[in-house]
C-alpha cells in the first residue's frame, strides 16, 4: 500500500479506514496497520465523529432502510449517543442477500462477516452473516423514527415516508413468506402491536392499494394477504426482489388469465 496514496485518501479525501479497506479490497486491519508502519496519526474519536457525521444517506438507502427497519434491520446507537448504526443479521443460506444490502450502504457498509453458533437445546450448529455500518447522524435520526425506549415502534409518520415499491421489497423480502399451498403472502410482523399492525394495514392501503387482513398468530400478531393481492404484492414488487428471494412471489399470471 503507498503510503502517498494512503495520505490522500485518509488526511485529504477524509475517507474512513473502513472505506479504505473497500477500495483495496482488503481488512481494515491491514489499513491501520500500514497507517502506523508510515506513521499517519490517526484521527481522535472527535474528529472520526465529525466525519461519520457528514456522511449522508442517498435517498435509495433510505427507502431501503425504511424497508428492512420494518423487516431484520435493526439499528444502535454508540454509547456517545451521537451517532447510530445500522446492523442485520441472516442464515448463511441468505448471503447473497446479505451482501447485496451490503453493496447498497457502500460506502457505508463494512465487509459481511459469517460465524457459527451452537445452540445447546436443539445441540446443532448454525451459520450466520452479519453485516454492520459505520455510524452515522442520519443513521440517528432514523433511530428516532423507528425506536423507543429501545425498542422498535410503527410511528404513524411513517404512512407519509413509506411510499416506494422499493421498500415495500425490502420489507418483503426480510419478512415475508408465500404459502405454495394457498398461494397466500404473509408478512411476519410478530413485533408489533395490534395498534401498529392497523398502521401498517393502512399504509398498505393507502400507499400500495393492497389489503392485508391482521391474523393472530399464536401470541403475535401478522399481515396475510388473499391470493388476489397476493399476485398484486408479487407483481408490485418483483422488479426489485433479489433472484435468490424470486421464490417468495407468485408467479405471474398467463395473460388473460385473471385472479381468483
Amino acid at each position: 500500500m503507498d503510503k502517498e496514496q494512503l495520505l490522500d485518501l485518509y488526511e485529504t479525501q477524509q475517507l474512513t479506514t473502513y472505506q479504505i479497506a473497500e477500495k483495496f479490497a482488503v481488512d481494515r486491519s491491514t489499513v491501520c496497520y500500514w497507517l502506523k508502519k508510515y506513521n499517519i496519526k490517526t484521527r481522535s474519536k472527535q474528529a472520526q465523529y465529525e466525519v461519520n457525521k457528514e456522511l449522508k444517506l442517498t435517498p435509495k438507502q433510505i427507502e431501503f432502510l425504511l424497508g428492512t427497519l420494518l423487516g431484520d434491520g435493526h439499528l444502535k446507537i454508540l454509547k456517545s449517543g451521537r451517532l447510530a448504526k445500522f446492523l442485520t443479521s441472516h442464515g448463511i443460506k441468505q448471503k447473497e442477500y446479505v451482501e447485496w444490502k451490503a453493496e447498497l450502504l457502500k460506502p457505508l457498509s463494512r465487509p459481511v462477516k459469517e460465524y457459527r453458533t451452537f445452540n445447546k437445546a436443539t445441540k446443532r450448529i448454525y451459520e450466520f452473516c452479519n453485516l454492520f455500518t459505520i455510524a452515522t447522524d442520519d443513521l440517528l435520526k432514523l433511530h428516532k423514527l423507528f425506536y423507543q425506549d429501545k425498542k422498535k415502534v410503527v410511528r404513524a409518520e411513517l404512512l407519509k415516508l413509506f411510499t416506494s415499491p422499493f421498500s415495500l421489497a425490502v420489507w418483503y423480502m426480510d419478512d415475508g413468506s408465500l404459502d405454495r399451498k394457498s398461494n397466500r403472502s404473509c408478512l411476519c410482523t410478530d413485533s408489533f402491536s395490534y395498534e401498529e399492525q392497523v398502521t401498517l394495514q393502512h399504509l398498505l392501503l393507502n400507499n400500495f392499494g393492497l389489503k392485508a387482513k391482521i391474523v393472530k398468530y399464536k401470541k403475535y400478531y401478522r399481515l396475510y394477504f388473499t391470493v388476489k393481492e397476493t399476485r398484486k404484492l408479487s407483481n408490485l414488487i418483483r422488479p426489485f426482489v433479489v433472484e435468490s428471494l424470486q421464490y417468495k412471489l407468485l408467479a405471474c399470471a398467463p395473460a388473460g388469465l385473471s385472479s381468483m
